[in-house]
């Protein structure tokens, strides 16, 4: 009764405990048969009755002996056999109550359970031990010793061969495919065992006609499974359906239980498939594909397929290589009244490993709806129990009844993590970091649950794996996620949790660098101070960076905006490639990198710590000065350009000593120029053709950026020769693109830069027209800032016509900007220069022009001061046009009444208004009373200048002399009533 107690609560109790239990009881029996034993013969009488009652019986040992099967012990159980069949034997040789002995017999059911026990998986995960005998050893010699007729109560039967071909379908199977499963010398082949048990079953039959040695069903259908996990590739699943077709054609005319037979018949189909599957390929897909069609068309009496049926199905399609054949497999996952855990594992890890575009995503889904499937049954288990009043409810058994219950383990969440981990689709890639941070914490959620599944995954290398993904995709805070998971899951970051199988050694910079990595991947101006923020969490742990890692986190200062501490990175690397750490050699490129991270001074310090370490591996060379002298030319040092040239020197001298990696290139002498243009210096035009000269005559062919970069020297100059030289370089570029220098060919910068440099052209208007016909036959596509260019010289030319086609510039840009291009999009200052280009104008249509558009301007909210004053001036200029002064007016009172700070009337508005009330005609009464109004409100507003005073001496000179001043009076005026005109115009 204690035995049975603990048999049926061992899961409850945990199966290690039961079973040391059992043994202390079974050992207490055993302990008081040996005494009874001793006092029997010691006593020496005949007539003394051995008392069997302390024997331990063949119902205690049933009892132990399953519990031990259940448990997987197979050496236990197969000794405490042994010990019986001794104890039976002592029984006999005494000769003692002979009718009772049979009691302490071992039975068969004994037998087969030690059977079961043995051939549980728990035993073939064993080694081998030394003396090679594995447990299909011990499962043959237990079979011979049965069939040896020394205990004729336990000869054995059809169901003790059954389970030793079960025995052997879980064996051990080597992990080479190559290995023929029918060659007998493969020690531990379960096709082979279960092969030749059935031969010998065969056999047994064919000469007694027992009934009871018949193969049945589940004979056929055990060694087809054995069939199924070998490695004996296609030759292995044919003999698996031959096998089947010998099964069917045995009981075809047999009168058994139909239920019974159909679900053993269905149980057949499913092996042989199940030994497709493992073969995997083209034809074992045709072929199971045949036979579920047999299946479901019922064809000869077949019966209908079940869930492990279509499981078999779904993982040799999966497994086939057909591009279709996956999805097809996900068809047959869909007519599947309910799927369980493994039909969607194996969809799921088959997608993950597929090479289809989007197979992350497939398999990603389908573990999530294995998710929501589990998480709705197990919320139908436990509102089962609670409405369970009487205590009926058992969890394990309804866990163990409904398959789909159980959640993916963590194997399934490893396989999408690295199928995210190898995607390529832009898809993937960006929502990789998210998604695989989510499958992460709920492998780890699933190991905490269920820390004993089967199929473990490397933990840690899961963990990489997904820092991996955050630094590829520049996910710096999602990886700091994974980092403080994985340092969570720890109790300290050198002891794993026992739940997590963490290997404590494995913890290191690693982990640190892929996070360092993200960051410097990200583009977050500030990744430097976040990866340098990593480094110092690194060191607080107790770990030392490698120099991978000091690499990584120079990687990311150099693309940060911040460059603090980079050289002190660059020393420290330097430092550990001396003491031998070699996990990153530092190169030329990494002092590239930290020459370009940040500014000059930081770019000159990098440089000197490289000329102080004197290693001409590494520098400096042309790369690192051009880098300097970038870094110097967008700066504000001063003496910056005495610097620059002083680099520019060295480089020359000595590369005429012989030192050919500081060669002047084309990048040299196009930064060099480009500095000459930006100091606006007045023989900046000579000395930038003179280093263009000198590159040439260095053999340094030069490319169209660095002519761009002379004409910008002649757009900054205002020497008066500078249209003319610019036009002559212009047909020089020609020149030499015409002769096949393909480098060399104009673009839209090198015309723009042109535009600006013949801005003091005298034929400024048809040069334009000119630089725009160049640009349409040679195929350049224009931008807004070429167009502002022709624009601004067109309007510079007073006549009507250049401004009608400047109109049809801005035309060109609406028209662009309409068909999708949002760059060509006109902007205030290009329409700004219409206004202003009309005001200037002889046009008596220019007061309407500007007036159309001002409104424009108005209608997306972009009129500037600027604008309204050019509208006014242009009616102030233009006195035949009888509606001049009303458009004055209404200009100049919008900027009055205007409620917006940043458009509010100036100097500029008093002086064009004031124009306006003495050019429009207006009689002077109302010229005196508009201009009094116009005075106050400029003395007021801080806006009266003397050009204001100019404008009211000629519009109303007697309005002066009343206030006894002239036009160069505004001095001698109120300080408060011009105090706003050096901020505002």
């Amino acid at each position: 009764l204690v035995a049975h107690a603990l048999s049926s609560d061992f899961h409850r109790i945990g199966a290690r405990k039961a079973k040391r239990l059992l043994e202390q009881l079974l050992s207490r029996v055993e302990e008081m048969w040996q005494v009874e034993l001793t006092r029997y013969r010691d006593d020496g009488r005949k007539d003394n009755t051995l008392d069997l009652s302390l024997c331990p019986t063949t119902e205690l040992i049933t009892i132990v002996v399953d519990a031990l099967a259940k448990m997987g012990d197979g050496s236990r159980a197969q000794d405490i056999l042994f010990r019986m069949e001794r104890m039976w034997n002592e029984i006999q040789q005494l000769n003692a109550n002979a009718d009772d002995s049979e009691l302490y017999r071992p039975t068969l059911g004994i037998y087969e359970a030690v059977i079961r026990a043995l051939s549980h998986p728990f035993n073939w995960s064993k080694q081998t031990p030394p003396d090679g005998e594995g447990p299909a050893d011990r499962v043959n010699a237990l079979l011979r010793r049965m069939e040896s007729g020394m205990n004729s109560s336990a000869r054995p039967l059809v169901s003790t061969y059954n389970e030793a071909i079960k025995s052997y379908s879980r064996g051990f199977v080597s992990n080479d495919k190559t290995t023929n499963s029918s060659d007998s010398t493969n020690h531990f082949n379960p096709s082979t065992h279960a092969m030749a048990t059935l031969s010998n079953l065969q056999t047994l039959y064919n000469a007694t006609h027992d009934p009871l040695l018949r193969p049945t069903m589940e004979t056929f259908t055990a060694v087809i499974s054995a069939y199924s996990k070998s490695h004996g590739g296609l030759k292995a699943a044919h003999t698996a359906r031959a096998l089947l077709d010998v099964a069917l054609l045995s009981w075809k005319d047999e009168d058994d239980d139909k239920d019974e037979t159909s679900q053993s018949i269905t149980a057949l189909y499913t092996s042989v498939m199940d030994a497709y599957a493992r073969c995997g390929g083209e034809e074992a897909a045709v072929i199971v594909e045949e036979l579920l069609d047999r299946m479901e068309r019922g064809v000869d009496g077949a019966p209908k397929p079940n869930e492990w049926t279509y499981t078999a199905v779904i993982k040799t399609l999966a497994r086939s290589g057909r591009p279709s054949a996956i999805h097809k497999a996900e068809d047959i996952l869909q007519r599947m009244d309910t799927p369980d855990t493994f039909a969607y594992s194996c969809l799921i890890h088959h997608w993950a490993q597929s090479e289809e575009e989007g197979a992350a995503l497939h398999a990603d889904r389908l573990l999530m709806k294995l998710h929501r499937i589990a998480e709705t049954v197990s919320a139908e288990n436990d509102r089962d129990a609670e409405e369970d009043d009487h205590g009926l409810y058992d969890r394990q058994q309804s866990i163990n009844g409904r398959k789909a219950l159980q959640p993916p383990d963590a194997m399934a969440h490893a396989t999408v993590i690295h199928s995210y981990a190898r995607a390529t689709s832009p898809e993937e890639v960006k929502i990789a970091p998210d998604r695989s941070l989510d499958l992460l914490r709920r492998l780890v959620d699933s190991l905490f649950q269920n820390p004993r599944q089967r199929n473990l995954p490397d933990v840690m290398g899961i963990f990489n794996t997904v820092l991996h993904i955050c630094g590829r995709s520049g996910a710096g805070e999602k990886a700091e996620e994974v980092l403080d998971l994985l340092l969570s899951s720890s109790n300290h970051p050198h002891q794993s949790l026992p739940s997590i199988p963490l290997d404590r050694r494995q913890l290191n910079c690693t982990q640190y660098t892929f996070v360092i990595d993200s960051w410097a991947n990200s583009g977050d101006p500030n990744a430097g101070q976040k990866a340098l923020r990593m480094l110092r969490r690194l060191e607080e742990a107790g770990l030392e960076p490698n120099a991978r890692c000091i690499s990584s986190a120079i990687e990311a200062v150099s693309k940060s905006d911040d460059n603090e501490g980079v050289l002190d990175l660059v020393k420290r690397l330097v430092t550990l490639n001396k003491l031998g750490d070699d996990s990153t050699i530092i190169n030329s490129r990494t002092f590239t990198k930290a020459i370009t991270s940040g500014n000059a001074t930081n770019a000159l310090g990098v440089m000197s710590y490289l000329d102080e370490i004197c290693d001409k591996r590494l520098g400096p060379n042309t790369q690192h000065v051009n880098a300097v002298i970038s870094a110097l030319s967008q700066s504000n040092i001063q003496g910056k350009d005495q610097m620059a040239f002083q680099l520019f020197h060295r480089m020359k001298e000595e590369y005429k000593d012989g030192n050919v990696a500081l060669q002047p290139d084309v990048i040299t002498y196009t930064t060099m120029i480009s500095m000459i243009a930006d100091s606006c210096e007045g023989n900046a035009c000579d000395r930038a053709e003179q280093l263009l000269h000198e590159m040439q005559d260095a053999g340094i062919a030069p490319t169209t950026r660095v002519f761009n970069a002379v004409f910008q020297a002649f757009c900054n100059s205002d020497i008066a020769d500078a249209g003319d030289r610019t036009l002559a370089l212009l047909a020089r570029l020609d020149k030499l693109y015409e002769e096949g220098n393909r480098a060399m060919k104009p673009d839209i910068i090198t015309y723009t830069v042109v535009c600006n440099a013949l801005r003091h052209q005298s034929d400024a208007s048809s040069r334009a027209m000119w630089l725009l016909q160049r640009v349409d036959s040679d195929g350049c596509k224009p931008d807004l800032i070429f167009y502002t260019a022709i624009v601004r010289l067109l309007c510079k030319d007073k006549h009507q016509g250049s401004m009608l086609k400047a109109e049809e510039i801005l035309q060109r840009m609406d028209a662009a900007f309409e068909a999708g291009e949002t760059s060509m999009q006109p902007d205030n200052y290009v329409i700004n220069l219409l206004i202003h280009g009309w005001a200037q104008s002889t046009s008596r249509k220019k007061t309407a022009k500007a007036l159309k558009l001002l409104n424009r301007l108005k209608s997306s909210s972009s009129a500037s001061s600027y604008s309204y004053n050019w509208v006014i001036y242009s009616a102030a200029t233009n006195p035949t046009n009888p509606k001049a002064f009303e458009v004055a007016n209404n200009a100049y009172q919008e900027l009055l009444q205007s409620t917006d700070t940043s458009v509010q009337p100036n100097s500029f508005t008093f002086s064009f208004f004031i124009k306006a009330c003495g050019a429009c005609g207006l009689d002077q009464d109302e010229v005196n009373a508009r201009i009094e109004a116009a005075f106050k409100s400029a003395s007021k507003s801080g806006h009266l200048s003397n050009e204001v005073l100019a404008q009211i001496e000629k519009s109303a000179p007697n309005f002066l002399e009343s206030l006894g001043c002239t036009p160069s009076d505004v001095k001698v005026l109120p300080q408060e009533w011009s105090q706003r005109l050096a901020s505002t115009n």
